[in-house]
């Protein structure tokens, strides 16, 4: 075959195959129509030889996806400017129950301190300006900004060099047993914490003031027997004698004690003993009745304070109804009355 005749026998046979006659059932007609081929089964390709073997050969896929050399190069350079340990974006696993984590942790918290020192210093400047732009001259050195700790892993570790030090400094200054200590107080001071001299003085004095407080604390039931906390509690409802009267009693003129008997509040009797009451001395006499034509004061008016404790509070104090201003108010309006009547 000729060459320039090879093209268009290789179309001619590529639309064999891809028409079939298909017959409609309604009309009966032919139809050709395109059948789409597969993408592997789409090829058309010449051969001089039909004995020449297969030219189409299946190349071996996914060989080379370990070779990510240039992407670990891209990671590494990101994760440098971020400065964020690569356990963090998930780019490898943790090792060491997280303890090398926790190094790469304080590295990373010591990074972001140094960010937030930075941004704290332009806070601080924007602060200034705004204070002194809003006229508040004398509170421009009169504040402080903070961000939080992003890690508390130094923290704890701080915690953990300390307990070891303590744990080294009782071993040194605990007797083994022969009365003579391993170091003094003192030299463990200096050498474990690290204190100075004028630091171990001052630690020294805090502790004898500490000790003079505590046996102060301890004697505070001696020297101070009564606080006043609950003064108006007692001054209300405490009983000036000391002691209860018995339910249902009353005083007679003569000053004996009826049990049973119904208290007197008219005719010169002296009422009934009450919480707060004066109690007349013994074998006295009663109190002479009021004048005529005045009226007889009821038994609350002999009481000398007669407020009642509404509510008490830290801030606004007790609060209480002056029972003796409500009294006197009443007598005044009884006299008022009384005149009107007369008139």
């Amino acid at each position: 075959m000729n060459d320039d005749d090879v093209e268009a026998y290789v179309q001619r046979v590529a639309n064999k195959f891809k028409r079939e006659q298909i017959v409609d059932n309604k009309t009966g007609n032919v139809d050709m129509r395109f059948n789409q081929m597969a993408v592997d089964q789409d090829y058309f390709i010449p051969v001089r030889d039909p004995a020449a073997p297969d030219p189409i050969t299946t190349l071996p896929g996914a060989t080379n996806l370990s070779e990510i050399a240039d992407i670990e190069y891209i990671q590494k350079k990101l994760l440098t400017a971020l400065r964020v340990p690569k356990a963090f974006l998930g780019f490898e696993e943790v090792v060491g129950d997280g303890k090398n984590l926790a190094l790469q942790d304080i590295r990373f918290a010591r990074t972001i301190n140094r960010i937030q020192k930075s941004m704290l210093a332009e806070l601080n400047k924007v602060a200034i300006v705004h204070l002194f732009l809003l006229g508040f001259e004398d509170e421009l050195s009169n504040f402080t900004l903070g961000l939080t700790n992003p890690s508390t892993q130094a923290d704890l570790l701080k915690i953990d060099v300390w307990k070891e030090k303590v744990l080294l400094y009782k071993d040194l200054v605990s007797d083994p047993g022969n009365g003579i200590q391993a170091t003094s107080s003192t030299w463990a001071k200096k050498h474990i914490f690290g204190w100075s001299d004028e630091e171990v003085r001052l630690d020294l004095q805090q502790q004898r003031v500490e000790r003079a407080v505590g046996e102060e604390l301890k004697a505070t039931a001696t020297v101070i027997t009564k606080t006043g906390l609950f003064d108006n509690i007692d001054k209300l409802y405490g009983s000036a004698t000391g002691s209860t009267p018995a339910a249902g009693a009353a005083t007679t003129p003569g000053g004996t004690e009826e049990l049973g008997a119904p208290p007197s509040f008219g005719g010169g009797a002296e009422p009934a003993p009450d919480l707060g009451a004066e109690v007349p001395p013994a074998g006295g006499e009663a109190p002479p009745p009021p004048p005529t034509g005045e009226p007889e004061l009821a038994p609350e008016s002999k009481k000398k304070d007669m407020n009642i404790l509404i509510e008490s509070n830290l801030i606004e104090g007790a609060q209480m109804i002056n029972l003796g201003q409500a009294q006197q108010s009443l007598g005044e309006i009884s006299k008022e009355l009384d005149k009107l009547l007369n008139t």
